[in-house]
């Protein structure tokens, strides 16, 4: 087993050992006005008898200006493509969206249609008043 056993008698595994099928939920919550994430990982290939681990607390380090940083300090977590695509849409049904840019491909997307809908419309509108006189 990859794992040890922690506090309260969780199972602690080294997500950078194991690192496959992370998931990142995000949930708008309205009792709290926020977005709630949680960090999950499918463990069921390390050991049947747990199905899931969760994140259940992320702790902070004190580093004081002009020192550097602790030789073990890590990035809290890494995101394949796909997982931070997920991410991305599920932030996005919580209703966040990019400060910058012209809007996503799919919203472009049923734009250009909408303006081509409307200039079949509009297009035939005069076809038939050119017919008519």
């Amino acid at each position: 087993m990859v794992g040890d056993v922690g506090r309260r008698g969780t199972v602690n595994y080294d997500l950078e050992k194991t690192g496959k099928n992370v998931e990142i939920r995000a949930h708008w919550s309205p009792m709290s006005g926020q977005i709630e994430l949680l960090v999950s990982q499918n463990w069921q290939q390390l050991d049947p008898n747990i199905p899931y681990g969760v994140v259940t607390n992320v702790g902070l380090t004190q580093v004081d200006h002009g020192q550097s940083l602790p030789v073990n300090a890590y990035p809290t977590f890494t995101l394949r493509d796909g997982d931070a695509q997920t991410l991305m849409d599920q932030l996005w049904k919580c209703g966040v969206r990019p400060s910058e840019g012209k809007g996503s491909a799919g919203q472009i997307a049923a734009v250009e249609k909408h303006l081509a809908d409307m200039q079949k419309l509009a297009f035939g509108y005069f076809e038939r008043e050119k017919e008519r006189s």
